[in-house]
């Protein structure tokens, strides 16, 4: 069956409707069978015909309402799928009835003003309440059936059904909602750059680990956050992969260094990924702070002497002690792997192998004292049974505990008949767990090392009464060495564990999206910490402007985004020719660039520079203009002026937020020059004229008066260079 889109019927309805409803179809056929011709009664037939085809066989649901009341007075078959209501019922309610009462008030308003006659026709979104108490949103178009002058009396109501368009931007904005929960609570510090080197977005724990509030750090180039040794090779890097896709360093979990704001480095893990948003190429950096792993790793390289001695005299005494040649024998392969590294697990591993002969057992765990000697948490446990009710993991407090008198007294305690300890103390949950595994008996040992309570060592056996004295002396004879051996195995533990937590954080995220412009400027300010304190110092720069012509009445013709994009192009292109001839971007103004050469590095050429950067940005404009062109943009022209003098260059703003820039006399006078420059020229001043000598083939320019200048400036036209001045960025 053919179907009609909404416009199309309620454009029928308005055509067709007066004639077949006005007076209701009999009414007219009646009416016009004295005067109408058979023929002209035909057509109005036919055309309620049509009329009706077209009601009745619309894919969006159409209904006839009276204006007044709101009452149903006809509708079709997809009006009731929509509502859930049939004919019959609608006809006995209203349309307010089955409004949802947060949208109703809105139609109404909408209603009274198409009464007044203030508008022909609205369209809204608003629900239907269904029968089963769940609502149906709909796209409402209503328009009057009734012509200028006319009493209101039916309006034509044509929804559509657009419930699974609402989810879906319900769903859309609870799933940006949680990306934005999850990229600000994360533990890991995120940052992400654009194509120009400069810091799109951070979350919280990128600004607290570098010390600076997210605001702050939002626009800056990301060599804010690197030691100046490693900026130049960044730099260079970066471009390149820019250009070429050529990596300098691998993309995941490569080590690098950080700069806090306070100068310090910072030790980082740095994992990095790239997406591209809207045509846009964005970079992110998923870091983590590895400050605690390099001081383990030293902490264990300078213990490694200590921890060799302690497992050579571990080895004596256990070999004084215990005279049967098989236990001499495992203890003597425990502590030799001890010196080549084994982990906590391995070592316990190995007493679970070697102490049967010692200490009876059929289960053995070590749990480890936390939170400031507040709780303590099993970390490792074998047993000959197969149901262990203490796994890895497990926790208990300690405080108040009868675990915490044995680190008190320093001494193993034994219990050789747990199923009595528990009717005794019904409120150890300790003791149920170890019982509901088949354990009768245990020996609790302490571990103790360097005088701090480190953890301990559970001993437990099946039968009742299997520990005694003996069994407690002979811990005691080791319980140093063995505590000594469980702290370092737990640091090397520690420090596999940490490794595998950052791999699996490197994991989590690999895109962030993002979109900024500018350009990084390199900055000597922060190589002391004195170039953080606000000021600066005087210098000769040469500063250089450009300013695109007619491009103000030019954005009137334009949308907002039309006006980006062109701008973005531009200023891409003009970017990477100043970048190139060691140019230092102080700002963006519109369609207009200020640079300036000489500043903060040094260059004795910072003329020479300028002026050859002038005229390749003015060669560029033909790469611009061809790329404006792709994109339906008409052609542009730039002027671009050139004035050499003294400034205050340095740290300029406030202790919260400042920049690098420039001030002076001269920052004014090139501006009065760009005000004078036309299309497609480069007016430099005798300045910078004198600055260069005689390699500039140029004709007469204009004279320039600026503000607190008593006599004219005047600038020359520059063509060419006689020679092109070698230029390393």
């Amino acid at each position: 069956m053919a179907t009609v889109d909404r416009n199309e019927v309620l454009d029928r309805v308005r055509c067709v409707w007066s004639a077949i409803t006005g007076p209701r179809a009999a009414e007219v056929e009646t009416a016009a069978e004295g005067t109408l011709s058979n023929g002209l009664l035909d057509r109005l037939r036919e055309s309620e015909e049509r009329f009706r085809a077209i009601f009745e066989q619309a894919a969006v649901g159409v209904a006839e309402i009276e204006t007044q009341t709101g009452r149903f007075t006809q509708v079709n078959r997809k009006y009731c799928d929509i509502v859930g209501l049939e004919a019959q019922d609608l006809a006995a309610t209203t349309f307010m009835a089955i409004t949802h009462p947060d949208d109703l008030q809105a139609n109404l308003d909408h209603m009274e003003r198409l009464k007044a006659g203030e508008i022909h026709d609205f369209s809204i979104d608003k629900r239907y309440i269904r029968p089963d108490g769940g609502f149906t949103w709909v796209n409402l178009t209503v328009s009057p059936m009734w012509g200028i002058g006319e009493q209101p009396v039916h309006h034509i109501a044509v929804v559509e059904d657009i419930t699974d368009r609402k989810r879906a931007e319900e769903a859309l904005r609870q799933s940006e909602a949680r990306f934005r929960l999850v990229l600000d609570t994360v533990r890991d510090p995120i940052v992400t750059i654009d194509a120009d080197a400069r810091i799109g977005s951070v979350n919280p724990a990128a600004g607290m680990l570098f010390g600076y509030p997210v605001s702050e750090l939002v626009g800056q180039p990301i060599t804010i956050l690197m030691p100046e040794s490693l900026r130049a090779a960044h730099t260079a890097g970066f471009h390149r992969y820019v250009e070429t896709g050529e990596r300098h360093i691998e993309w995941e979990g490569v080590h690098l260094r950080g700069r806090h704001k306070s100068g310090a480095e910072i030790p980082l893990e740095v994992s990095f990924g790239e997406f591209v948003s809207g045509g846009t190429r964005v970079f992110t950096g998923i870091l983590h702070d590895i400050s605690a792993h390099e001081r383990i790793e030293a902490e264990l390289r300078s213990d490694a002497l200590e921890l060799k001695q302690t497992n050579v005299s571990f080895s004596r005494v256990l070999q004084a002690e215990f005279v049967e040649k098989e236990t001499r024998e495992k203890l003597a392969k425990i502590t030799t792997k001890v010196d080549s590294g084994f982990t906590l697990d391995d070592v316990l591993e190995q007493m679970f192998e070697a102490f049967e002969t010692v200490i009876p057992y059929d289960r053995m765990g070590c749990a480890l004292v936390e939170d400031n000697e507040q709780t303590t948490r099993s970390i490792w446990v074998r047993s000959t049974l197969p149901e262990v009710q203490i796994p890895v993991g497990y926790s208990a407090r300690l405080e108040g505990s009868s675990l915490q008198g044995v680190l008190e007294s320093g001494r193993p305690r034994v219990l050789n008949d747990l199923e009595a300890y528990l009717r005794e103390h019904p409120d150890s949950e300790n003791t149920r767990r170890i019982v509901a595994e088949g354990m009768r008996s245990s020996l609790t040992c302490p571990l103790i090392a360097l005088g701090k309570p480190v953890g301990f060592v559970f001993f437990s056996s099946t039968r009742t009464n299997a520990y005694d004295d003996s069994h407690v002396e002979s811990y005691l004879r080791i319980a140093e060495h063995i505590s000594l051996i469980v702290e370092k195995g737990e640091l090397y533990r520690q420090l596999v564990e940490t490794k595998r937590e950052v791999e699996r954080r490197n994991a989590f995220i690999s895109k962030v999206f993002g979109r900024y412009t500018s350009e990084a400027v390199v900055s000597e300010l922060l190589e002391a910490p004195e170039g953080l304190t606000m000021g600066g110092e005087t210098r000769k720069v040469t500063i250089l402007m450009a300013d695109l012509c007619g491009f103000t009445p030019l954005c009137a013709t334009l949308d907002p985004q039309r006006v980006v994009r062109l701008l973005n192009i531009h200023l891409g292109v003009m970017t990477d020719v100043i970048l190139d001839h060691g140019g230092t971007i102080n700002e963006f103004l519109g369609d207009a660039i200020l640079a300036f050469f000489g500043a903060p590095v040094l260059a004795g050429d910072h003329a020479q520079r300028a002026l050859a950067c002038a005229i390749a940005m003015q060669r560029a404009m033909e790469d611009v203009n061809k790329r404006l062109s792709e994109e339906g943009f008409s052609a542009l022209e730039m002027g671009i002026a050139v004035h050499t003098g003294d400034v205050v260059a340095g740290n300029i703003g406030s202790e919260r937020r400042a920049k690098y820039s420039i001030v002076g006399q001269a920052v004014n006078l090139v501006g009065r020059i760009e005000e004078r420059t036309p299309g497609g020229r480069i007016l430099c001043s005798e300045d910078t004229l004198r600055e260069v000598g005689d390699i500039v083939d140029f004709d007469e320019g204009v004279e320039v008066r600026a503000k607190g200048l008593s006599e004219p400036v005047p600038t020359v036209s520059v063509r060419k260079l006689r020679f092109q001045p070698e230029i390393q960025p």
